[in-house]
């Protein structure tokens, strides 16, 4: 099985980012990762809550 791994650093990427995250994820279910590079993790954690993450960096 292949893993798609979408990598964001800052929350304007992760802003970009979401809906082609939520359409891979809804196509490809758990086979999609979501990594943060811990970029100013402060801004950036209110946007994965909302991408429907389950784990904090």
């Amino acid at each position: 099985m292949k893993i798609v791994s979408i990598i964001i650093g800052t929350r304007p990427e992760a802003i970009k980012m979401a809906p082609v995250y939520l359409a891979l994820k809804e196509r490809l279910g758990d086979s999609v990762k979501l990594i943060s590079t811990g970029q100013h993790r402060e801004l950036l954690w209110p946007s994965p809550e909302r991408l429907q993450c389950t784990s904090r960096p």
